[in-house]
């Protein structure tokens, strides 16, 4: 569960950056850059790791999800960027960043685990 939220939890705040801009970046790549390190590092402390061979209940659904909320944050990402003129340089690059680090994240390691599942269609 706590996977889920961590990870899921991006996904609107990236959306609404590159839609309205001002805080939302902000907090997004403060969100990925330190709350997520100190959450991931915390919560070992408290809660234990499932069994090795216990299986994720709902990752099929979580990734194929992430995989659709790539896409939608990717679009509006990119118009952000390159067509909003009342977002200033500095969140443009923030923004820039937040999503990068989302799609190295998370994306990434997501797409890597679809493509091993014996689903083809996943």
């Amino acid at each position: 569960m706590r996977f889920t939220i961590t990870t899921l939890a991006l996904v609107a705040p990236l959306l609404t950056g590159a839609l309205f801009g001002g805080v939302w970046i902000w907090a997004r790549l403060t969100y990925i850059t330190v709350f997520a390190y100190a959450f991931d590092r915390l919560t070992p402390l408290f809660f234990q790791n499932a069994n090795m061979g216990a299986e994720f209940p709902t990752s099929d659904v979580l990734s194929v999800a992430l995989a659709f909320a790539h896409f939608i944050v990717l679009g509006a990402v990119v118009y952000a960027l390159v067509h909003d003129a009342t977002l200033p340089m500095l969140q443009k690059i923030a923004l820039f960043f937040a999503t990068a680090l989302f799609a190295g994240q998370i994306v990434h390691p997501n797409a890597h685990e679809l493509i091993h599942r014996p689903n083809r269609i996943l």
